[in-house]
């Protein structure tokens, strides 16, 4: 029998945020486009880190290059593969663990109008952000997106206690949403994981 435990029960393993620190989005070839991931680890019984201590790089990229991959189902495209780690879990008292699973969530709370599957840009564009483009994430281990069209997480992973503590893999790349225009892009992104 699987238990769902909430976090008053400390099943809430951590809650990450994760910030895409502003990126430039551009025609020109020369452009760089980073990403900067950083964590706010909180009422945990479980130790997450990401990899490369938060910092993942997307390069140098174009809106023709954005705008190659056309789907939001599409593992591919140029992006940065990162990976979340979980270590040093309290044990459970009503016995094993079979699930482990990462809720990725805007922190604005809100989707694109355009799509659930991709994180919206926080910057405005009379703020100078660009727009027709979000984030995409996927679950390395599955070859899917972290989120159903509904926007809902579809990041389990099926796992015993003894294969729990474990790195899982992500990839992140920039998906075109609608008509793409050049500026600035920053998104922020909460990621809780938990287990069942």
């Amino acid at each position: 029998m699987n238990y769902r435990h909430s976090l008053w029960y400390c099943c809430l393993l951590t809650m990450l945020i994760f910030q895409i620190d502003t990126v430039r989005i551009a025609h020109s070839a020369e452009q760089t486009l980073s990403l900067n991931v950083k964590a706010n680890v909180v009422e945990n019984s479980c130790k997450i880190s990401f990899s490369d201590s938060g910092s993942v790089d997307l390069g140098k990229q174009s809106i023709a290059a954005i705008k190659s991959v056309d789907s939001f189902t599409n593992y591919i495209g140029n992006g940065k593969h990162f990976s979340i780690n979980v270590s040093d879990c309290s044990p459970l008292s009503s016995g094993g663990i079979s699930k482990l699973i990462f809720n990725f969530s805007p922190q604005s709370g809100t989707f694109p109008v355009e799509s659930s599957q991709a994180f919206a840009n926080d910057i405005l564009p009379a703020d100078g952000g660009a727009t027709g483009v979000g984030l995409v994430i996927f679950a390395e281990q599955q070859d899917k997106n972290v989120l159903d069209e509904s926007g809902h997480s579809n990041a389990i992973f099926d796992v015993t206690s003894d294969t729990y503590l474990n790195s899982y893999g992500f990839f992140a790349r920039l998906q075109k949403i609608n008509t793409i225009t050049e500026g600035d892009f920053t998104t922020h992104v909460t990621v809780e994981v938990t287990y069942e």
